[in-house]
């Protein structure tokens, strides 16, 4: 049984394909989809 995402994180699942990124492709993915209110790492 899945949980229901919310509208915010299928938005945001949207962005992000199933296939390998770049390195900087990646990080440029990670800085629009980050979320949170401090300094997230990596």
């Amino acid at each position: 049984m899945t949980k229901k995402l919310s509208r915010r994180l299928q938005e945001l699942q949207k962005k992000v394909e199933d296939r390998p990124y770049e390195p900087l492709e990646a990080l440029t993915l990670l800085k629009e989809t980050a979320t949170a209110k401090f300094s997230e790492s990596v």
